[in-house]
């Protein structure tokens, strides 16, 4: 069937599917998703397929319209009884290849709906546009009138970090593929996750991440700090925004924010025991060091101290003006990753890194944030701790601790009654 033939038996129609902050535990806004509806067969047609159809008949610009269009005048009634929320309104930046940029058309049909331009998110679907004049001059133009812009499915397809610092946008969307593409492991994608959230960041961007499907993924989020998440986990696309079926959100959407909270607290917890437990098995080497220092040989201590706990990965003295006095000593059985990594030597200047120029301001010990070591190539933290007494007085204990991905015990944490009716928790 023809896409101007689904305009005008109006086989069009719109679902919605909410946004939501986890912290806030409110829904934020919703997305709304256009569908067609086969007359003879009563099959539903995702947009990509009516996109598809509307390629081929030249219809594209006939068929935005219409799904904005349908979007607006769903949700207005919404609108009205929850003026604070959001509609996110998807807009195919091919579109502007066809010369439909200032046209006014999509501002007069958001104001025959009745809603401010200042309650839409216009999403800019992640294709290819060939102008990208036209591209800065919509967002410019549309900005001014008091629209939000989103950038969707960012992490797949046409996404580019220039179209990023191009259009920045109030809110990029992540895309799914992060977790469900058949190439993307869980610590990969997670690795890469974070990372587009720290570039998202520095942006002044919010990040939402898209098809949140199981607690693992939730989970992942809160870990890269992400806040507003949309998916199957708090609502499937709904029909209507009837009174029961936000009820029904609302109710998923508060326990879905209780396991959030429970995981993120005893992520903290767990971080902050692990932190004092090593800080005090550093405060007791040092301990140890200076004590032991006068009757043995430094190399042949910091050897022996290896012994003290299995996740020690090597151990080293620095001067009191940075330079190494001792061998880097390893953990037996320490494999270094490539030829690009080496451990420091004796005499090697270490006054530029971290955990020196921390403790020459004054710290009597530091803690650095887990970096990939020089030394072996895998993920550690330093503790630095200086020595008061004996003869090395002054000088550095400096303590490479091995940092593994973390692994949490998620199976510890209490879910509320009912709740694996609602949630997929098979894996937990």
């Amino acid at each position: 069937m023809e896409i101007e033939t689904y305009i005008a038996s109006k086989n069009l129609h719109t679902l919605f599917q909410p946004i939501v902050s986890l912290k806030r535990k409110s829904i934020l806004g919703f997305e709304a998703l256009s569908r067609g509806r086969e007359p003879s067969s009563g099959h539903t047609l995702g947009y990509e397929k009516l996109h598809e159809i509307a390629s081929f008949e030249n219809t594209i610009v006939q068929l935005d319209r219409a799904c904005r269009y349908n979007a607006l005048h769903s949700w207005k009634s919404y609108y009205k009884k929850h003026p604070e929320s959001l509609l996110f309104l998807n807009f195919d930046v091919t579109l502007l290849n066809n010369g439909v940029n200032g046209s006014g058309f999509f501002l007069e049909m958001v104001k025959s709906a009745g809603i401010p331009p200042e309650n839409i998110v216009i999403e800019l679907v992640e294709r290819q546009v060939q102008q990208y004049e036209e591209l800065l001059s919509f967002v410019e133009t549309y900005r001014k009138k008091g629209f939000l812009f989103a950038i969707d499915d960012f992490g797949e397809a046409a996404s580019n970090i220039e179209r990023l610092f191009m259009i920045q946008p109030e809110v990029i969307k992540i895309s799914r593929t992060l977790f469900h593409a058949p190439m993307y492991s869980e610590t990969y994608g997670k690795s890469v996750l974070e990372g587009l959230v720290n570039l998202i960041a520095s942006l002044g961007s919010l990040p939402l991440l898209e098809g949140v499907e199981t607690v693992p993924q939730l989970y992942n989020a809160l870990d890269c700090g992400i806040d507003v998440i949309q998916g199957f986990l708090i609502s499937h696309p709904m029909a209507e925004l009837s009174d029961g079926q936000l009820l029904k959100t609302k109710e998923t959407l508060r326990m879905v924010s209780e396991i959030s909270g429970k995981y993120r607290s005893q992520c903290i917890q767990l971080a902050k025991a692990k932190s004092n437990y090593l800080i005090n098995e550093a405060k007791h080497m040092a301990m140890i060091v200076e004590m032991e220092c006068v009757e043995l040989d430094t190399d042949v201590l910091l050897h022996n101290l290896l012994a003290i706990d299995e996740q020690i990965e090597c151990l080293y003295i620095l001067s009191e003006t940075g330079v190494q006095i001792s061998e880097t000593h390893f953990r037996p059985g320490l494999k270094i990753k490539n030829a690009l990594f080496k451990p420091a030597k004796c005499g090697d200047d270490h006054s530029e890194k971290d955990y020196f120029l921390y403790i020459k301001a004054g710290s009597a010990h530091y803690f650095s944030s887990p970096y990939i070591s020089q030394a072996t190539g895998s993920y550690c933290s330093t503790i630095s701790i200086v020595l008061t007494q004996g003869p090395l007085a002054g000088h550095i204990l400096c303590i490479d601790f091995a940092t593994p991905t973390p692994v949490f015990r998620r199976s510890s944490i209490e879910y509320p009654p009912d709740f694996s009716k609602k949630v997929d928790l098979k894996c937990l």
